[in-house]
């Protein structure tokens, strides 16, 4: 036979009892074995034991009852505790140094400690609990963890009557062996105290008469109402135990500091006190310990009061401290005013105040430091500042609260917000400065360059960043140069001087150097290289040189040219003098000749001068009326007669300088007329005016003497003659090609001996520039 329990539980319906249900099961088995889950889960769930299971992870799976009535728990802590709370992140088993025994569990091993553990209660107050923890790991078929569970019991009045008795045990101890620990009895009825062990022994004080307790000095006078006061409570039975602290001479006659400590030992049968007996201890130390502490607490607290960054305490999201930089920070001028007020006052608006609830959660729930941050803040009159903000955790009052040490960076921001934007000027003038401009670092290789650089060498900073500019834009014959110059203002000196350097072509840029040390700190680190390109003034400066040469030739060349003339018509003159009867009309024709051409040597002088200094006067160009014009002016000339002349003109609404292009064809039709070619008859002059979109192509062609090969290139200088046999002035290709310029044109010629020579004029449209004054023509 077997022994069987039946277990059975009522059916209850509306109050009235329908059945039972439940089963039969093997005693021998275990009942939980085979209980039903439903009571299995009821034993647990209402278990005044607290019970948790975590998952392998660490993580909540299940809490009991017991968790929330034991601890003290409101629901929100409970949510927490069941969804966030991770038993490996808990830095209070950390701290306690017990994670060891925690991961034994886990891995499969069952554990047992005693913890001491902090929970915060409804009322804010923190709550210390002793707690007997055992980890039980529940294990898969294949032996692995599938959860653990931890039950423990709250020891704490266990553990604090343990330390009571060992902490009296140890007084009771100190008593018989230190002579500062004593014992002492009031007898009641009789009102004497006596004081039988430690360093008042063999003292007794007739309480009944408080003079006593003072006369000969015993006892400190101003400590006796309070002794007094204490010991009638006691026998008055509105305290259970009397504890007083005061100052009594010693054998020395010193004034050292007791603490008395006892209570009712004996009554009589109607209840009333007849002795009551305790300890004393001499405190003396304590109370110069005290003392000091108070002294440094006073200077900490004047040391806080008076920080120079702003100091401040938050409990409940309230102001609990401010310290005087942080009143000036915020214009409070009565500290008094701000406190209790919440903190959302002084947080201008909801982002910042998000991100304030985020910080104070770390430091109060989780206990952590907030990192350091900056924010803006707003004051009682509505004034924003910007602050740097750490915020760590302290207690206040014995709750939870945040610590906030601020620094004002509103000037210092400000500060940083103009070196910003001078340094974004200053990076704007970098990159848009019309020169070329480089940093060297320390070692002399490229760290930045600007456009300009990039303009004037054709480098861009990918191609010679951390490289030498030896090996980019110094010439091979100027890299002493270079080195000297990088020595001299690396040590602070300013340089400026002009070379040369290459570009991306090799070519020679003529430039003006400037070299500045650059400096940080007192410290030179860098050089800046500033490039002007100085091209235009150095070929100003060419073209100069050959106006000054052009200038001296010219002033040779007209008094000669002028001189010459009159030379002749002074000699003529004196010839016709010797003939005073009849003077010879040759000479007079001689005469006539030289007068033309002096005129017209004039003449020329002047166009040159004109064109030079006159300004652009755009207008619509009638060629035929020019050409007309031209040979009509041209018609003294010897020969122009017996011209053959083809006009072929087919242009309209061509705007360019009239004058210009009427001198440009009176000198090109005036020598095609001059340097006739006598073996070629009759002598002819085409003229071709042809527009191609914005151009005009203009053909003036003869069949004259033709220029040779060795002068061609030489025609178009100012005073050039090709032969001795021409009689022109010289200046009159140099108007031509001067005049042409002028007006965005080019001219070309060909020519050969004996044959002609061909003016090819390419000039474009002006019509852009009517109207505008484009200045002196040079």
């Amino acid at each position: 036979e077997k022994p069987y329990r039946v277990l059975l539980d009522p059916i209850v319906q509306e109050g009235k009892l329908l059945g039972y249900k439940g089963g039969i099961y093997d005693s021998s088995q275990g009942i939980l074995k085979v209980l039903p889950r439903k009571y299995l889960e009821e034993v647990i769930s209402k278990s005044p034991v607290s019970i948790l299971v975590f998952d392998r992870e660490g993580k909540v799976l299940y809490s009991n009852q017991a968790i929330y009535t034991n601890w003290g728990l409101n629901r929100e802590q409970l949510d927490f505790f069941n969804t966030k709370y991770n038993i490996f992140l808990d830095k209070q088993l950390q701290r306690q140094g017990i994670m060891p025994q925690i991961r034994k569990a886990f891995d499969g091993k069952p554990a047992s400690t005693l913890l001491r553990y902090e929970v915060p209660h409804n009322n804010g107050e923190l709550h210390v609990y002793w707690l007997l923890a055992h980890l039980s790991p529940i294990l898969r078929p294949d032996g692995q963890v599938e959860f653990v569970v931890l039950h423990f019991l709250d020891v704490t009045e266990q553990k604090n009557l343990q330390e009571a008795y060992t902490s009296a045990s140890e007084w009771i101890k100190l008593a018989i062996e230190n002579k500062d620990l004593g014992t002492w009895e009031w007898h009641v009825q009789e009102g004497v105290l006596y004081f039988k062990d430690g360093s008042l022994a063999s003292q007794q004080f007739d309480l009944s008469n408080p003079a006593d307790l003072t006369k000969a000095s015993l006892m400190y006078q101003e400590d006796v109402p309070d002794l007094i006061e204490k010991l009638t409570n006691l026998v008055e039975g509105k305290t259970q135990i009397v504890e007083a602290e005061f100052r009594a001479r010693d054998d020395d006659g010193n004034w050292p500091w007791f603490m008395a400590r006892g209570r009712v030992v004996k009554s009589d049968e109607a209840g009333r006190p007849l002795r009551v007996a305790g300890i004393h201890v001499n405190i003396d130390e304590r109370k110069q310990i005290e003392q000091r502490i108070k002294e440094s607490e006073t200077k900490f607290k004047d040391l806080v009061d008076n920080a120079p960054i702003g100091i401040g305490i938050i409990a409940d999201e309230k102001m609990a401290f401010v310290n005087k930089r942080l009143a000036e920070m915020g214009e409070v001028e009565d500290r008094a005013q701000v406190l209790g007020v919440n903190v959302r006052a002084f947080i201008p608006d909801e982002e910042r105040y998000k991100i304030f609830m985020e910080r104070y959660n770390m430091v109060i729930e989780r206990g952590e430091k907030a990192p350091l941050y900056t924010t803006q803040l707003k004051t009682v009159k509505g004034n924003i500042f910007d602050v740097e903000v750490l915020s760590i955790p302290t207690i206040h009052e014995g709750k939870r609260a945040m610590q906030v040490l601020m620094l004002d960076i509103t000037e210092r921001k400000k500060t940083l917000q103009e070196l910003a934007r001078s340094r974004e000027l200053h990076m704007q003038l970098f990159a848009n400065a019309p020169m070329g401009i480089v940093l060297l670092d320390e070692n002399f290789n490229v760290n930045n360059i600007n456009k300009g650089f990039e303009k004037l060498f054709g480098y861009q900073l990918d191609e010679i960043k951390g490289k030498s500019l030896m090996d980019f834009i110094v010439p091979p014959e100027l890299a002493e140069e270079a080195e000297r110059l990088n020595d001299i203002t690396l040590k602070g000196n300013i340089e400026y001087f002009e070379s040369y350097r290459l570009n991306k072509k090799k070519e020679k840029i003529p430039v003006l150097i400037y070299a500045l040390p650059v400096k940080e700190g007192g410290q030179h680190f860098g050089i800046y290289g500033i490039y002007i390109d100085i091209r235009k003034r150095v070929e100003a400066e060419e073209e100069l040189k050959t106006r000054n040469l052009e200038l001296d030739n010219f002033v040779y060349k007209v008094s000669h040219d002028l001189r010459a003339p009159l030379a002749s018509v002074l000699g003529l003159i004196n010839l016709s003098r010797l003939e005073q009867d009849n003077p010879s009309l040759d000479y007079i024709e001689l005469i006539e000749s030289q007068i033309y051409k002096l005129d017209n040597f004039i003449r020329d002088v002047l166009s040159h001068s004109k064109n030079l200094k006159m300004s652009l006067s755009v207008g619509l160009i009638d060629f035929q009326q020019i050409v007309d014009q031209c040979f009509k002016d041209l018609n003294y000339l010897p020969g122009a007669s017996e011209v053959e002349v083809d006009i072929d003109i087919d242009v309209d609404n061509f705007y360019s300088d009239r004058w210009r292009i009427s001198e440009i064809f009176r000198n090109l039709i005036g020598n095609a007329i001059k340097y006739r070619n006598p073996e070629a008859a009759p002598s002819r002059i085409a003229i071709k005016i042809k527009k191609s979109k914005n151009n005009c192509l203009i053909t003036i062609t003869d069949n004259g003497l033709g220029i040779d090969k060795e002068s061609l290139p030489h025609i178009m200088k100012m005073f050039y003659r090709a032969s001795e046999k021409a009689t022109g002035s010289g200046i009159g290709l140099y108007i031509v090609q001067k005049a042409v310029e002028i007006i965005k044109g080019r001219v070309e010629v060909t020519s050969k001996p004996g044959e002609g020579t061909t003016f090819t004029l390419t000039l474009p449209s002006l019509e852009h520039l009517r109207g505008a004054d484009e200045g002196l023509a040079c």
